[in-house]
Parts: C-alpha cells; structure tokens; sequence
C-alpha cells in the first residue's frame, strides 16, 4: 500500500548532524528525523531548521551557520538521496521523483544577521528559503515570545527587513514570535506567512501557542500553520498521545477549514514526543488517526502534504 506523502515545515535535525557528524542516512535509531526514519514515515519534503544563537552558547554564530549550510549541500549532493530545494522546479522535481526527499534550509531567530541585508542576500544565495525573524527573545529584528513584556514588536530595520526578505522568495516564519512583533510582520510584510511549528492556545495555554486572532490573521491571509508534536504544546500536562495532536487538527479544521493545516513536528529539537509517536517514521500511525477520525483521503492528503506544498509552490522563486 502506497504511504500518504508528507511535508513537514519543521525539524532541527541538520543542525545535530553538522555538530555531531552523525550517520544521517544510514542511521536506524537515534535521533528522531534521521534519512531512514523520514523514508518509512513517508516524509516526501523537510524543513530542516538551523536555530544559532547566543543562547545556545554560540560563539560565532554566523560562521558556524555558514559552515552548517554548506556542509548539508554537500552531504545531499554526494548522497543522492536528498535534493535541497531553492526554486519552483526543484519543488516540483521532488514531488516526481520517487527516489529522493526534498530539504529546505531554514534558519530560526535573526541574531546572526547582524542588521545586515548583505548577510541576507548571502544566505539566501546559499539555499536558505525559509525564516524565522526570531527565537524565544529579543535581536535586531523583533521580540520573541519569553520577551513577550518588553515587546514592541518590529524594529526599524525589521520593518523594512521582512518585505525584503519576502521580495527575495524567502517564507517567513511567526513560529517564535511574540504578538505585537507577530502583527507588525504581517503589517509590514508583502506576502502571506507561516506558522511553521505552532499549536492552538485555546486547547493548550503555553505561550508560544497561538491565540485565535493570530490563526484568523494568518489563515485569512492565506498562510499555513504546522502542528508541533512537544508534549508541551500540545496540553496542560507535559504529557501527550497522538490523540492531542488530532485535537489541535480538529480545532482549527472545525474553526477555518482543512486548507490551512499541515505538519511541523519539530522533531530532534524536542527533549521529549508523544508516547505513541516518537520519529518520523511513526507518521503513518498518525495519518490512520486521521482516517479514524473521520476525514476522507482528500482531506488527509492536503493536512499531510498538499496545503504546505502548494504554499511553497506559490511562494518560492520560479527558478
């Protein structure tokens, strides 16, 4: 029986792999995102997230993200396997060709940009395609969410930070961001966003969850929003099922729509999973939760994959 093909717009996976040197592709246990735990899980297309930053004790973060990116096309270039995605074309390439997963850079949190559009323009030159402005605090760009006191939302150079990075073809991320800062992207920036790792407040009141404002504010404008699987995101307790996951699908499925949601698991940056869905490779149990839970083939094809695809589709660059 064929998989369900799975995009999932969030993992930190690549970054343990430049730090650790681990076996990515021949790796069968271990870390949670691994090349062979995503192929059973019928992981089509990945975000691999790269998050540097002072607070993770990072030196020199910028050299080492740099480093980081040029290490992961190189190790895809002489796999074979892993095709990093820049364009439209490479998109659509992937999606045809059964013998390779798709990646896409993305970096988490601005620190290392330095207030630089140069560094920008580099980064992007290099392959990144997808930003988060910040992680959980305060740089040059905005105020993430443990900040959230002090937040006064974009700075001067965010403001006109995020439509040139939008103008570029790269997709911003509000996962991280705290609200005033969150409604300033959308304020100042040209073209619809995501949430790439993002759950529902009203069901779970951890703060990096949104509020039902903010999921207006992003579906109405036409953006996506990936569930994120750490237990503490997902309920009140610390402890979860995949069972809560559904509850956040069912939640803003029941509220806005199926075309809205898909996946961002956030897979080897989370201590702890749901005790029934530990890897990617796991993604099957998942989507047979769905089909349980009474939505059709259709319906589970554009959560799983087709509403972060065709996002990226529209918003890449051509070439």
């Amino acid at each position: 029986m064929k998989k369900q093909m799975i995009f999932d717009a969030h993992c930190d996976t690549a970054l343990l792999w430049y730090q650790k040197k681990f076996d990515f592709f021949n790796e069968k246990k271990g870390h949670q995102a691994s090349f062979l735990k995503l192929k059973e899980g019928g992981v089509k297309i990945q975000v691999f997230a790269l998050c540097l930053n002072s607070e993770h004790g990072e030196f020199d973060p910028l050299r080492t993200l740099l480093s980081n990116i040029i290490f992961i096309k190189n190790e895809a270039e002489k796999s074979g396997k892993l095709k990093i995605i820049e364009n439209k074309n490479d998109l659509e390439a992937v999606k045809k060709n059964p013998n390779v997963i798709g990646g896409l850079i993305a970096i988490e949190g601005g620190d290392l940009l330095r207030g630089s559009f140069e560094i920008a323009r580099i980064i992007f030159d290099l392959g990144v395609r997808v930003f988060t402005p910040t992680w959980n605090y305060r740089n040059c760009i905005g105020t993430g969410m443990y900040e959230a006191e002090s937040d006064n939302g974009l700075t001067r150079f965010g403001k006109k930070f995020i439509p040139y990075l939008q103008d570029l073809g790269v997709i911003v991320d509000v996962s991280h961001s705290a609200e005033k800062t969150f409604r300033d992207i959308l304020k100042y920036g040209t073209k619809p966003v995501i949430a790439s790792h993002s759950n529902v407040r009203k069901i779970c009141s951890h703060p990096r969850n949104l509020k039902d404002a903010q999921l207006e504010k992003i579906i109405g404008n036409k953006g996506v929003v990936g569930i994120d699987f750490f237990p503490n995101f997902l309920n009140n307790t610390g402890k979860a099922k995949r069972t809560d996951i559904i509850r956040h699908i069912d939640y803003i499925s029941g509220k806005f729509g199926d075309e809205c949601i898909g996946f961002g698991s956030d897979f080897d940056g989370i201590h702890r999973t749901p005790d029934d869905l530990n890897g990617a490779d796991q993604y099957p149990l998942l989507i047979n939760d769905l089909e349980k839970n009474g939505y059709s083939k259709k319906q589970i094809n554009k959560i799983a994959f087709e509403n972060f695809y065709h996002f990226f589709k529209k918003h890449l660059p051509k070439k």
